[in-house]
């Protein structure tokens, strides 16, 4: 039972919580990692501001909840919130492009500082990610950077292709579910009044059979 108990919390753990439907993600603009991506690399050059989550400004926060809202995912735009977001990743090489990473700095090692995207994971498990400074607006870093290496704390992985792709495929066969489920209806529908119009016609045949006179032989 213990075991048992430490597994649903252990999972439990590892699921995503966001706000959002499958309908939200079906009509996202963004049906890939790599177009999310896309998106937020146009972003590079936009200014800081504090609370800002687009389209013309960003914090930290602000960016990552900015990139999952291309996804119809709705990430809070707080750190704290983020940060309990996910399936978390302690070992860099095993990050993908896309995951949400968290570093501390040197004056407090258990505490969130800064948080960015993956942008690219290099084969010595160093990387860049996307940000936002305070001075320079949202630009591509490096974990190798002053201020970021040595100071990587874990990653966590939101969604991914594969989940996206099973969320959309199980839409569209629900969806073709109902359509096909309308089609039977209007077949049994049509069916109903093929069968009213032979009960009525043989009414209409069995009235005059039986009220015609009768020529007896």
């Amino acid at each position: 039972m213990k075991y048992k108990v430490l597994l649903a919390v252990a999972l439990l753990a590892s699921t995503s919580v966001f706000a959002g439907t499958r309908a939200d993600i079906v009509n996202a603009p963004c049906t890939t990692i790599d177009a999310m991506m896309a998106i937020v690399l146009r972003q590079q050059q936009k200014p800081f501001a504090p609370g800002a989550s687009g389209n013309d400004a960003f914090d930290n926060p602000g960016l990552v909840s900015f990139a999952y809202r291309q996804l119809g995912l709705d990430i809070p735009a707080d750190l704290t919130a983020i940060s309990t977001q996910g399936r978390k990743i302690t070992v860099p090489k095993k990050m993908r492009r896309g995951d949400v990473v968290f570093f501390s700095n040197s004056l407090n090692p258990k505490e969130v500082y800064h948080v960015g995207i993956v942008q690219h994971i290099n084969e010595d498990g160093t990387f860049n990610f996307v940000c936002v400074f305070p001075d320079r607006g949202v630009l591509i870093a490096s974990s190798t950077d002053p201020g970021f290496n040595g100071n990587f704390m874990y990653a966590t992985r939101i969604t991914s292709d594969e989940q996206i792709k099973e969320i959309r495929s199980d839409y569209q066969r629900d969806l073709a579910a109902i359509e096909k489920a309308k089609a039977d209806l209007e077949k049994a529908k049509q069916a109903v009044i093929n069968a009213e119009n032979r009960v009525h016609d043989l009414e209409n045949e069995f009235a005059k059979n039986n009220t015609a006179p009768l020529k007896m032989k």
